[in-house]
Order: structure tokens, then sequence, then C-alpha cells
């Protein structure tokens, strides 16, 4: 849902009534809504005949704003990337800048071994930030929180007037930083997934980076851990020396397990959430026209609608809802 009218948007809604706010929103609340999408997919289908045949593992060639990770070196030393920018969207912290530059601050905290964490923040985390200060607060101190999600692109280019906004895809930040820590002979740890996942995600990544050093691999167990192992994991981490721990357990788990455990590890810890699972091959990645236009979601939602409708229709409509507000606040306030 890309904006780009000539004027000023925040000038269209100007002076607009309580009533037209709320008939904004109450459009947007019947747009979440999880029957549509059915619709719309059929629709899809029948016109491109491909949304059905997900791809197994991931295709993060040319992604929207992204690096193109189908060669050996997904960025050349020689490419030079501009320090991330922190701003505010919509009142919550997120990052400004590219794929690039999230693995040169990655690699750089990681190398020193201090510690800290990175948020990879689409609109279900900017919403759920919204609505709990813990987790708002954790986003506020992180070293990092990159943007993996268009419509967080598209309202930071149009809302926030950066035009150097772009896509921070997950997937291809994780192998990003493994290949960038090939190079500088830095190691991994992956903690999250399955031992299924994990043995997969381990080959892909050997298969692809044959250089990578992979410290470790813990898939934790389904219900909250023991104190004694949970700092059992801790250890074993911090004694496998690796720079970097990539941690799949899923928003906003990952980001508590990572703020409750940031002093403790000397890694600097990504929540990936889904990554493991497309690196690994276990779930099917949305067509590359889907990731561009900002309905991966939509795919996602097909693939689980059991689980995944109430987040859908709970963010997408507080996430419209936020834009609309913002374009209806009159300029300069």
């Amino acid at each position: 849902m890309p904006m780009k009218p000539a004027a000023p948007v925040t000038r269209t809604f100007k002076g607009a009534s309580r009533s037209e706010e709320e008939r904004g929103i109450a459009a947007a609340t019947i747009l979440a809504h999880p029957v549509w999408p059915a619709v719309v997919v059929a629709r899809l289908n029948r016109r491109f005949r491909r949304l059905p045949h997900g791809r197994r593992g991931i295709d993060v060639s040319h992604d929207a704003n992204g690096p193109d990770l189908t060669s050996t070196s997904a960025m050349p030393p020689s490419t030079l990337h501009r320090p991330l920018q922190p701003t505010e969207l919509f009142g919550v912290r997120v990052d400004v800048g590219d794929t690039g530059s999230a693995v040169e601050a990655i690699c750089e905290r990681g190398a020193c071994r201090q510690g800290g964490l990175v948020c990879v923040a689409n609109v279900d985390m900017l919403t759920r930030a919204k609505r709990t200060p813990q987790l708002a607060a954790l986003m506020r101190g992180a070293v990092a929180v990159v943007t993996d999600g268009m419509p967080l692109v598209w309202a930071l280019k149009r809302l926030r007037q950066h035009a150097e906004a772009s896509r921070v895809y997950g997937p291809g930040l994780v192998l990003a930083v493994c290949e960038a820590a090939a190079k500088r002979g830095l190691s991994v740890f992956l903690y999250g997934g399955t031992p299924d996942e994990l043995t997969l995600m381990q080959a892909r990544l050997l298969q692809r980076i044959p250089a990578l050093k992979i410290a470790g691999a813990v898939s934790p167990p389904m219900l909250p851990a023991e104190p004694a192992f949970d700092q059992e994991i801790t250890d074993t981490i911090n004694r496998s020396g690796a720079a970097v721990v990539f941690v799949g357990l899923g928003c906003p788990k990952q980001e508590f397990w990572m703020d409750a455990h940031q002093r403790q590890l000397k890694p600097v810890s990504i929540g990936v959430g889904l990554a493991f699972a497309l690196i690994a091959g276990t779930k099917s990645q949305a067509p590359r026209w889907m990731r561009d236009h900002g309905l991966e979601w939509l795919y996602r939602l097909c693939q689980e609608p059991g689980r995944l409708w109430r987040r859908y229709l709970v963010g997408n409509t507080l996430f419209i809802g936020y834009v609309l507000r913002d374009l209806m606040r009159p300029a300069g306030r």
C-alpha cells in the first residue's frame, strides 16, 4: 500500500472531524478482517497461478531495497554504508539504514563481545511495542532496531521524510551477517527452532558459506526453562566464543529473552524469528512480488490462518489507525 500523492499528505486530512477518523479506522478494521484475504488470495491464484507454490528455503535476490545475496559475496568490501540512524515511528524507536549498515553495526559490536541486542521490527512488533511498555523500553535500549516490513519503510519515507529508509529483510540479514562473520573470522551461535530445523539450517548455512564457524546450536524446550538450565545455556553460549547469537523464538518471546540475558551474554544477540524455518526450508517463503509489495503477511496468513488471524487482525488494524491518525494531525504538530 505505498502512498505517493503529489501534495504533502499531512495536509490532506487537516481539519477532519472525529467522525471521519472513526469511519476511516472502521474501514481499516473491515479490510483487516481475516475473511477478506481468502477472497483476495483466490483472485491472485487465478491471476498469477503461483501463490500456492511457496519456495522452500529462501531467495533474497534483489529483495526490495535489499542486497543481492545470490552471489558468493553479498556485500563487496569496498561498499560503504551510512551508519544506522535512530528515529521514531508512532512513538516507537526504529533505525533508518540498509542491510549493510546493520551488518557493520552488528559485527563491530559482536567483535567486542560486549553483549547487547538487535531487534528486527515489523508491523506486529511495532504495534506490540505501542501496547507493551517493556517491549518499547528494550527497543529504545537496543544496539539497533532495523525495519523488516515494507509498511514500516513506506511510513518512514512518507510520514517521516526518510527517503533513505530501506527494508532489512530478516533472513537476508542472517545470511549477510554470517557472510561478514566468516570473512572476519567471527563465529555465530544458533538458539531457537526445533532440533530438525537447526540441523537443516546449519547444513544450508555451511553449504552457502563454507568458511562460516558455527560455534554451537541449541533448541530450547517448549516450556519455560528451569533457572539452572537457563544459566547453563548462557554459560554455553559465552564459552563458545561466538560473536553473534541468532535467537529464533518468535516475537515478543525472543526480545524478552534477549533483554533478560543481555547483561550476561557476551555476544550480540539478534531476534530473527521465522528466519530459522525459512533458511532450514521447513516453511516456504512468500513470492518476491508479495514481499516487495508488503503482502508477506497475507501469504503467511493463508499458510496458518488458525494461528495468525488474530495477530494480523489486531496488528494491521492498529497500524492503519496509527497511519490515519498521523495523516490527520495538523502540520507542525
